[in-house]
Formats: C-alpha cells, structure tokens, sequence
C-alpha cells in the first residue's frame, strides 16, 4: 500500500513514473537504512521512522501522501463474514471503542495526545511526539469516525486499480460494512 500510494501521488502531481527510479528491492522495514546510506533521494516513511530521519539530520519531511491524493481510508480492520455475523456484540464494542478513540483525538491538543500515547513509542521524546501528532492533525490524516463514505472508498479502489492489484471497483457492501457505526 505504502508504493501504491506514493505512485498514486506521482500521477495526482502529473510526475511520471518513467522520469524516475523507483527501487522496489528494499523491504518496507530497511527503507530508513537505506536512505540514510544514500540509497536514493527520496523516500517513503511512515512515523515515526520519518520524524527520526529528520532528527538525526539525514533529510526532511516534505509532506504527506494523504495531502496529495486526498483521504484514503487506510488503516482496515479484517474479519471473516461468519464472525461478524455471529459477533454482533463484539463487533460493535470494537466500533465503539476506535470512535471513542476517534473523538478523543478530534477534540484533544496534540500534546495531551503524545503523552497519553507516548508510553507506544518509547524511542521518541515526548517533545517530539507532540510535533508528529501535530502535523497528524494538520495534515487531517485520522478520520472524524470509523464511517467510510462512498467517495473514500472510490478513492481507495481508484489507487489499488492504478497499482495494478485489482481491475474493477468491487461493490462496497462485499468488501466493507458500516453497519456497526452509529456515528455517520
């Protein structure tokens, strides 16, 4: 997902992927390595590898992919249509707790955010937590509820087609279901 967005991001910025070399043979794990060992001019990091570089010197962040291609709903949870159906319970106490976790964020400074986040990242000061959750918001990169509209999705379909993973938009109710989410 991670090449699929940035390739994404060229063509919204009519950069074609031919004017570059895009070097696929580094696992997603050692991209930071290899950028700091000069392997490219670029690279495609999530947080807090990308505040890290920008730490120790090596480069800087020019912007999130979010801001180029639009809102992408991203992150998914997975779970077979059988549990689901059989764990209406279970399902919607999930729901809850990410919009309960959703609200917090939208009604929260970034610095009450870090410290209560912090203790998942122990590598990173808080100092520099705050500024990562500050420009999460920024950018608008967490969603106002776990409900995906129609046109995220869309977007979402569009990236995977020009990726090349899949060829046509599949109907959203075979692949997604917001019937859990009460915050619309």
């Amino acid at each position: 997902m991670p090449l699929m967005m940035f390739k994404y991001a060229l063509n919204v910025e009519k950069i074609e992927e031919s004017e570059l070399t895009i070097d696929t043979s580094v696992d997603f794990a050692s991209l930071s390595g290899a950028y700091i060992a000069h392997q490219g001019d670029f690279v495609n990091l999530f947080e807090p590898n990308a505040t890290n570089i920008e730490k120790e010197g090596y480069g800087c962040i020019l912007t999130s992919l979010g801001q180029i291609t639009g809102v992408v709903p991203y992150t998914a949870f997975y779970s077979k249509e059988s549990f689901i159906n059989n764990n209406k319970d279970k399902i919607t106490k999930f729901n809850n707790a990410l919009n309960k976790g959703l609200e917090f964020v939208k009604n929260n400074t970034s610095s009450k955010i870090a410290e209560i986040i912090l203790p998942e990242f122990p590598d990173i000061s808080l100092n520099e937590l705050t500024v990562l959750v500050e420009r999460y918001k920024e950018s608008d990169a967490w969603y106002d509820s776990t409900y995906v509209n129609i046109d995220d999705y869309k977007r979402l379909v569009d990236i995977m087609i020009y990726g090349k993973t899949i060829e046509k938009i599949p109907p959203i109710e075979i692949l997604m279901t917001n019937e859990f989410n009460n915050n619309k």
